[in-house]
């Protein structure tokens, strides 16, 4: 039997924050407009640093600064701090997103801002295109990325799309919700400064967007989006009968919960971990290039076996560094603890008043990375594999899924933030 959590409330951080009122983000305009990446909105402190935030970038991150340092996060929409779905089915295209794709355009969203917190509330996520797969016929709202590699054509969806509007073809199924919040009254005995983000996303709505990534659809090399060979027979082993996934369904999900980017420029260019009973540390030179980052597993279970490709990381922390001296090099951690809310990420809630009723444990594979893909910046993800996602009703009658995820980013020496995360 797979390893699950029930929970009978729905909790959003200790408070219960979900009823018939809130639960599905209204529709508050165009779902992008043309807006600055680069533009920062909100701001919170925590102890010697501070977060930035864009309400025209869905709320991604776009601003963090240490001392020293202004901003050194990467801020272009696609490159900033966040996370991300992608599935196997669907080659990787369907990427419901708080930002976009190396372009201008961005989801505009409310963003609460008070002394210790910043609130995303509840919005309908946007798909952004990528150079392999054009699937937006009109750009009544923004003009596709200047990159397409589309030959002049305008969408390879295969759907006949006349009379709609890009606003519709860019509305997907899932909403977002979230938060920033200033913990460092539990890290400050360390001389460390700590953020925790909590946040979740569901598939909130009826089938539509997610069809223009179906059967039909061509990828600029010719081959189908749609992949059957990676339909799941089962995605869960908590509810029962047989959950199989198909074309409106999410199969082979990789789960980036979370990634931070931050500028090569700010010279944090050690890779720094502790294995138990030593640090070690690497060059950026070591993970330079997509394809090869540096990768750990951090979780080992009966559904998730011991990988001996990747290095087991026990205590889900790695560092970005200035130096390789762990009590005196500044350093940015990112923290991934096991937390319900990170083993049992996948959620069920009731579709008419949001509150969780089931939750489970359905990795596959867990890996946090470090990451130097392009010179201009580098940083940390923290990825999951899991069996799939069901489209509402799908999964069990009445109800909707979505994945959840909580994460830590600190700042300190290497082993002060190692000593921190033990209060966390």
């Amino acid at each position: 039997m797979r390893s699950a959590l029930i929970i009978s409330c729905c909790l959003f951080l200790g408070v219960a924050t979900c009823n018939a009122s809130n639960f599905k983000a209204p529709n508050r305009g165009p779902i992008v407009q043309e807006s600055n990446p680069y533009v920062t909105t909100h701001y919170l402190y925590a102890g010697n640093i501070a977060i930035g935030v864009s309400d025209l970038g869905g709320g991604y991150v776009n601003y963090f600064s240490v001392p020293g340092s202004e901003n050194i996060a990467s801020a272009q929409y696609g490159k900033g701090w966040q996370g991300s779905i992608r599935d196997h089915l669907h080659s990787g295209r369907y990427n419901p997103t708080q930002a976009g794709f190396m372009d201008n355009a961005g989801a505009p969203v409310i963003v609460n801002n008070t002394v210790n917190k910043i609130s995303i509330p509840p919005f309908q996520m946007a798909l952004f295109g990528d150079p392999v797969y054009d699937f937006t016929q009109h750009e009544d709202l923004v003009k596709d990325y200047s990159g397409y590699k589309d030959s002049g054509r305008l969408d390879k969806d295969g759907i006949d799309e006349s009379g709609k509007s890009q606003d519709a073809e860019l509305r997907s199924e899932f909403d977002y919700q979230g938060h920033y919040e200033n913990v460092s009254n539990l890290t400050s005995q360390y001389d460390v400064s700590a953020i925790k983000h909590i946040y979740r996303n569901t598939y909130v709505r009826s089938p539509n967007a997610i069809k223009q990534f179906g059967p039909s659809a061509i990828l600029e090399s010719g081959e189908p989006v749609y992949k059957p060979s990676r339909i799941t027979t089962d995605v869960s082993k908590l509810l029962p009968g047989n959950q199989t996934t198909s074309a409106i369904d999410l199969s082979g999900v990789v789960f980036t919960a979370y990634g931070i980017r931050i500028k090569t420029s700010a010279g944090f260019n050690f890779g720094m971990w502790h294995d138990g009973a030593k640090w070690n540390s690497v060059n950026k030179s070591s993970f330079d290039g997509r394809g090869n980052e540096k990768k750990f597993q951090i979780n080992e279970s009966s559904l998730e076996p011991r990988n001996n490709k990747y290095k087991k990381l026990n205590n889900n922390l790695l560092i970005l560094s200035k130096g390789t001296s762990a009590n005196s090099s500044a350093a940015i951690g990112i923290y991934a603890p096991n937390s319900n809310r990170n083993k049992y990420q996948l959620i069920g809630r009731d579709g008419k008043t949001g509150d969780i009723e089931y939750s489970e444990d359905r990795r596959t594979l867990s890996l946090m990375m470090f990451s130097h893909v392009t010179s201009s910046q580098l940083g940390i993800r923290t990825r999951y594999f899991l069996t799939g996602l069901m489209a509402p009703n799908r999964g069990k009658n009445g109800h909707v899924e979505g994945v959840r995820h909580e994460t830590y980013i600190l700042y300190g020496t290497p082993e002060n933030i190692l000593r921190a995360i033990s209060q966390l």
